[in-house]
């Protein structure tokens, strides 16, 4: 989630050592930018229209099924 305590209990379940939150969407494409990088291949979830430009930005990207069409379709 966007807020960062849900981020953070979600990165301690799944064992996610590096956690960014309450980010602005031009933010969030930089962020998987940067990762695309220093890693390589990435992949982002997001479930609204403001997630659109990072999800089409991403090699990976997948929309929630109860997102905006415009997430749905990047």
């Amino acid at each position: 989630g966007d807020a960062e305590a849900s981020a953070n209990y979600i990165a301690k379940e799944t064992g996610v050592s590096a956690v960014r939150a309450q980010l602005l969407p031009q933010d969030k494409l930089s962020v998987v930018q940067d990762i695309r990088s220093e890693y390589g291949p990435t992949m982002f979830v997001g479930d609204g229209i403001n997630d659109a430009p990072v999800l089409a930005g991403a090699d990976v990207g997948g929309a929630m099924g109860s997102g905006a069409d415009a997430a749905i379709e990047a």
